[in-house]
Order: structure tokens, then C-alpha cells, then sequence
């Protein structure tokens, strides 16, 4: 179940793996990964969210082309109802014509820095993964101008009224509030619509 796995993440415990991942071939291409100090928390399932970094990571060093200082620099933003997420660099860029193709599975628009042709496949994770969480991926470049790929992840997922049974205040300090899944004797679904910590059982007050 996607929404039971996902959790509030602090991006810095998913980046700082990735950069270790990476440093071999950031210090053999005398690149610089610069990351967000202190970014919002990030409402995603941890794996999918390492995956959503390695990718973009691994893709701006396997496009960045011959460029004197390479840098790729993660962002992390508020916005009103999701966070975005921006993966930019200062490489070889795309050409507009690109920009819908490169997120198709096995489509890939020229040999990667090391002469080799990419998979095609690591970019159409991302959007697979951008999607089922309910957000968007986009990608602004120009050729010779770098690129900045950029998504979405929702704040919510799912109401909670969906989820909801009505409760009373004793059951609200409950250490596990009460909701559909935990009147089947199952665990809590953690509320998506409230901010965190809240639960299904304080949102069920207000129905």
C-alpha cells in the first residue's frame, strides 16, 4: 500500500546517502553537489524518495558535458499545498524539443559523458514515482544554459474523511487513534491532510 508507507522525511537523511553514492564520481569529475541545509519535511515513502535523488543526481552527471566547474545543486520549497523539489545544473542543457521525450521510458537523447548511451529508464522512474505520490515532474532548459528538473510532492494525501470513524475524546488519547483500517484491529493509517503528528481520529472530531 503506497499512502501506508509513506512518511514525513527529512530530505537531508535521503541526500546525505546519495552523496555518499556519488562522491567517487563527483571527486573523479571534479564536480560539487551542493545540498539544502535545512529543507522542509517531505511527505513520500524513503525508498522512493532515494530514488527520486539517485536518479536525478546520476542523470545531470551523465548529461553535464564538458563544463570547467560542474555543479548540481538540490533545493527543497514550500509551496501551498506540496513541496517542490528542484535537481538543477549548470551542463550542456536540453533542447525544448526534448523536454516531454526524455521522461519516456527507454528514450534517451544523446550518449552520456563517458560516450556511452543511457538506458533511457531512470527518468521515467522519476515520473512514475512523482505520479503515484500525486505530484508532477517537469524539466526548464535551454541548450548550453544547464537544467533544472523540478516536482512536486503533495502536502495531503487522501482525505481523512475517507478513512475516518467517528470517536470520542478518550479514544483521541489513545496512543494509536482510531480510523477505518484500526477497526479491523490493523494499525493506523497516519493522517495525510492534517499536518504531522496529526491522525485520522483528531480530523474525525471535526466531521
Amino acid at each position: 500500500r503506497t499512502d501506508a508507507a509513506k512518511s514525513w522525511i527529512d530530505p537531508r537523511t535521503v541526500l546525505t546517502p546519495v552523496y555518499a553514492e556519488f562522491k567517487p564520481r563527483l571527486d573523479q569529475e571534479g564536480a560539487s553537489l551542493e545540498l539544502p541545509e535545512t529543507p522542509p519535511l517531505l511527505m513520500c515513502n524513503r525508498t522512493r524518495l532515494y530514488q527520486l535523488f539517485s536518479n536525478l543526481v546520476g542523470n545531470a552527471l551523465d548529461h553535464m558535458g564538458d563544463v570547467e566547474r560542474p555543479v548540481i545543486r538540490v533545493e527543497v520549497k514550500s509551496l501551498q499545498d506540496a513541496h517542490q523539489v528542484t535537481v538543477s545544473d549548470n551542463g550542456k542543457g536540453i533542447d525544448p524539443a526534448h523536454h516531454d521525450r526524455i521522461f519516456e521510458i527507454f528514450q534517451s537523447i544523446g550518449p552520456r559523458k563517458d560516450g556511452r548511451r543511457g538506458t533511457g529508464i531512470g527518468l521515467a522512474i522519476v515520473k512514475k514515482i512523482v505520479e503515484t505520490h500525486g505530484g508532477r515532474v517537469w524539466v526548464e532548459s535551454e541548450p548550453n544554459r544547464g537544467a533544472s528538473f523540478h516536482l512536486t510532492l503533495p502536502l495531503h494525501g487522501p482525505s481523512c474523511a475517507f478513512f475516518a470513524l467517528p470517536v470520542g475524546p478518550s479514544e483521541l488519547r489513545s496512543p494509536t487513534p482510531h480510523c477505518a483500517r484500526s477497526s479491523r484491529g490493523e494499525e493506523c493509517w497516519p493522517c495525510e491532510l492534517c499536518s504531522p503528528p496529526a491522525h485520522c481520529a483528531r480530523f474525525a472530531l471535526a466531521l
